[in-house]
């Protein structure tokens, strides 16, 4: 997986503008437009917050502690950068409003309440709108930023998952792939072994001490947040186990370090190897977005739903028009594969892998159909506007869409994970 972080440019033709983002929490807002407002009655409590350098797992837990809920019942329709300024939707299953009475917070704040009939669910939202702004761009690069935008909104923006997603090396994929193909040792050592890219911090200190089975001398270095890699150094340290070639436990006690770690962050891990898997489909056909190929599934972007296209002249002009586009597989044990020549490329991609289909159905009581995702998406309400020592630009991506996705095309940065 060397290659995750190795993304193509759509405008690799058009310089970029060079510049940083995210110098300043302030510099990247995000908010979210939800799918429904809600009712204003029913028994899940909805929070509209804001928050600032902190991520969404860690207000749900702040919440919990103080509605006395667990942790699992908190929900919210999607993940907000941490830097970030972000504003969102979190809901607590009948919580007490009267709880959050003269209580403040030290990094989010609780803008509006209200209460709906249903729990608000992963994905229940429209998508996001960005502002960003870039700095230490030299006045005669910004020119090329309006330029590229300009194509993205004519053609689209490559749907690639964003770094955010991997972690730092990989590190979520890679343990993703060896919960898949039931590699758990291989997983556990994927948590905690040491990479450059954390040299100079706690965190990377924290990896070496449990690396080296001295998991209390972990414990105290990883942040609270840290909910997997603690949850694995507690049971861990409780069963008398290590990370060695020579230890050899069995899958029954595997399993039961496994289920340490809350379904939630298992889920996430196994979706970080599916989106590097939908990454390398996308990779080699990102230079024809707009173009549908027979046995594609497109996918009709007002309705998310796809269908089989045996005809691709026939809906070139909606492919043309955006309002249709291919899509690539969110790989799971159900996932429906396309045919002819997009087929071949995508089986190749799960062959590459050392992955079958039927995989994604785990013995540790995961299990994920896949679904397919646009290879594109729109963007719009776009806005520019030009600084001394840079710009700042807005604009609206649909829900799963990264704003990395646009600002890499505009600042072409020497790798990805410089975008973080």
């Amino acid at each position: 997986m060397r290659t995750v972080f190795d993304i193509p440019f759509l405008t690799e033709s058009i310089p970029g503008t060079g510049g940083r983002i995210k110098d300043r929490i302030e510099d990247f807002e995000v908010e979210e437009r939800p799918l429904y407002e809600p009712c204003g009655k029913g028994e899940h409590l909805y929070l509209y917050i804001e928050k600032r350098g902190l991520s969404t797992f860690d207000v749900a837990r702040e919440l919990a502690e103080i509605f006395d809920v667990n942790v699992r019942s908190v929900s919210y329709a999607g993940l907000k950068d941490v830097k970030s300024i972000s504003r969102q939707y979190i809901c607590v299953p009948g919580g007490d409003e009267s709880r959050l009475d003269r209580r403040e917070f030290e990094a989010f704040r609780v803008l509006h309440i209200s209460r709906h009939t249903n729990k608000l669910r992963t994905g229940h939202l429209k998508g996001n709108y960005f502002r960003v702004r870039v700095r230490g761009v030299e006045q005669g690069d910004v020119s090329c930023a309006r330029e590229i935008l300009e194509i993205l909104e004519r053609r689209g923006v490559p749907n690639f998952y964003g770094p955010q997603r991997f972690g730092s090396h990989g590190r979520n994929a890679l343990f993703g792939r060896a919960l898949v193909k039931g590699k758990y040792h291989r997983a556990l050592q994927a948590v905690f072994a040491p990479c450059a890219a954390e040299e100079g911090t706690g965190v990377h200190e924290a990896r070496r001490f449990a690396w080296q089975g001295d998991y209390n001398r972990s414990l105290k270095l990883f942040p609270k947040s840290f909910v997997p890699e603690r949850n694995l150094a507690i049971a861990l340290r409780d069963s008398g186990l290590g990370l060695w070639a020579d230890m050899k436990p069995s899958r029954r006690e595997y399993r039961m370090i496994l289920a340490r770690v809350p379904k939630r962050y298992l889920e996430f891990y196994i979706s970080a190897l599916q989106a590097y898997l939908f990454n390398e489909v996308l990779k080699q056909r990102y230079r024809e977005l707009d173009r549908l190929m027979e046995g594609d599934y497109a996918y009709i972007h007002d309705k998310g739903a796809v269908f089989l296209v045996e005809d691709a002249s026939a809906e070139s002009r909606r492919a043309a028009n955006l309002e249709i586009s291919p899509s690539g597989p969110i790989f799971g044990y159900k996932v429906p594969l396309a045919r002819g020549k997009p087929g071949e490329i995508e089986w190749a991609v799960l062959h590459g892998a050392h992955i079958k289909l039927g995989q994604f159905h785990l013995r540790i009581g995961l299990k994920n159909k896949g679904v397919r995702r646009p290879l594109r998406v729109p963007v719009s309400e776009v806005t520019f506007q030009q600084h001394e020592d840079g710009f700042t630009t807005g604009f609206f991506l649909p829900k799963g869409s990264y704003a990395t996705t646009v600002l890499r095309e505009i600042i072409k940065p020497a790798g990805w994970q410089e975008m973080v």
